[in-house]
This record gives C-alpha cells, structure tokens and sequence, in this order.
C-alpha cells in the first residue's frame, strides 16, 4: 500500500489516513514510498512503535524497499 494511507493512531491502531489524497507519479514509482498491510517486523519500526513515536508518523509500517532479498520487489 502506498506510505502514508494509513496512520498509527494513539489508541495504538491502524487505521486509514482521511487525509492522504495519493502518490505523484514519480512517488508512485518508487518503492520507498510503498508498505506492508502487516505487522510490523523491521526492528527500526517496532522501535518507533515502543518508543511512541509512532503515532501520525508516515513510516509506522514496514518499508517494502527494505524487504529481503534485496531488489525483489519492482513496480
């Protein structure tokens, strides 16, 4: 899903981001700017999370460039 159409909440939900009007088409075509609908796992974004700083903050999911292997995902 495209970063920021969500947003971490303070009741510590996910929950759909009302203000998030879409990508540009160069945003769109790069993969920075796409996230897993899951679970966090990446240690960098679990951290934000127990540290609160979560909350509104665009990066509260994993960062589908991030994934291993390494350039396994293209658009």
């Amino acid at each position: 899903m495209p970063k920021g159409i969500v947003k971490y909440t303070p009741a510590e939900k996910i929950e759909r981001n009302e203000a998030f009007c879409g990508l540009t088409k160069e945003k769109a075509f790069n993969l920075t700017n796409w996230q897993f609908a899951r679970k966090p796992k990446d240690p960098e974004v679990e951290s934000l999370i127990a540290r609160g700083e979560a909350v509104y903050n665009p990066d509260c999911l994993d960062n589908v460039s991030k994934d291993f292997p390494k350039n396994s995902w293209s658009i």
